[in-house]
């Protein structure tokens, strides 16, 4: 038997394939539910997981997990396992409405639904004409429920951050701001990867809308989490090593965008072991000004970009303005 570990492990868990939208830089470029796990395997796959960790929490997406018409038996489910202590659910947010709303509103377990966008302009290139009004006003029928802004940046809407930035002020709760990376459906969009200038400018207005003295501080963090009720940014380092995505056929990757499958969630017993492990190689191996950081075992950069862009794990990320 796997050893449980002592720390709380928080996963990305991608139930389905399937999806309502065909968005130009998504990394899927499979949109089928052949690969959806029955209900057995996916009781088995929390049963693995129990065995193995602490307390659970889990960030449940898709696809578009709302388009999955067993949706909400897989949450009940998750919510029988006691070790779960909350999750989340990413969305797209199109297919937010009253019912749905009051039914989540009964998972006790469920903390936040964080709702993608990609920009004000840009919405509507990447996601689909007139999409944005609509997932607005979904958004604006949840309540009693944490609601989160996800936005993913890239070459083709990061100048719109301040206005991504005042749109979420006005109707949620906080705004997640991550990095496109080109995979799947993505690839079509490679050009698009954020260049150092281009991330530079976002983390800016980071550093100038909360008075933070030291740029460079902010270099390290892969993504930032922005509370608008405490008016507080948090940096994300990069969390290989201490979280995982599980795929629909319950792979698993170190990371959603780092498409490396290190075991399977049904069955193999020593997770914690195996992203451990990769974590401390990507360290060991790592080439150029990563190597020599100052903030080296804190930040390994991108590793899911530089993959992407340059098929080598090891290679410095070149989205590091320092």
């Amino acid at each position: 038997m796997a050893q449980i570990s002592d720390e709380n492990i928080s996963f990305q868990w991608h139930i389905t394939y399937l999806c309502n939208l065909r968005c130009k830089h998504c990394y899927q470029e499979n949109f089928l539910s052949n690969n959806d796990l029955s209900f057995d395997k996916i009781r088995l796959i929390l049963e693995n997981l129990k065995e193995q960790f602490g307390k659970i929490s889990i960030n449940i997406t898709g696809g578009e997990p709302l388009y999955k018409k067993d949706f909400f038996d897989i949450l009940d489910i998750i919510s029988s396992f006691d070790n779960i202590e909350s999750f989340n659910i990413i969305t797209n947010g199109t297919l937010l409405n009253d019912r749905n709303i009051n039914m989540l509103k009964n998972y006790k377990k469920l903390n936040e639904i964080k709702i993608s966008i990609d920009g004000i302009k840009a919405n509507d290139f990447i996601r689909g004409k007139g999409l944005l009004n609509i997932v607005e006003k979904n958004i604006k029928k949840i309540s009693g429920i944490r609601k989160i802004i996800m936005f993913t940046a890239g070459g083709y809407n990061y100048r719109e951050i301040e206005d991504v930035f005042d749109f979420s002020y006005e109707i949620s709760d906080g705004l997640i701001i991550e990095r496109f990376v080109p995979l799947g459906e993505g690839m079509q969009l490679k050009e698009f990867y954020l260049k150092q200038e281009e991330w530079f400018y976002i983390v800016q207005f980071i550093k100038d809308y909360f008075f933070i003295d030291n740029l460079n501080e902010l270099a390290k963090f892969r993504a930032f989490y922005i509370d608008f009720k405490e008016d507080e940014v948090f940096g994300a380092l990069c969390n290989l090593g201490e979280s995982f995505a599980i795929m629909p056929d319950g792979s698993i990757y170190p990371c959603r965008r780092l498409p490396i499958i290190l075991g399977n969630a049904l069955k193999t017993r020593n997770i914690k072991e195996k992203i451990d492990n990769f974590r401390k190689e990507i360290e060991k191996n790592l080439k150029g000004k990563c190597s020599k950081c100052v903030f080296f075992n804190e930040c390994i950069g991108c590793r899911a970009g530089v993959y992407a862009t340059k098929n080598n794990l090891f290679y410095p990320d070149e989205q590091c303005f320092i």
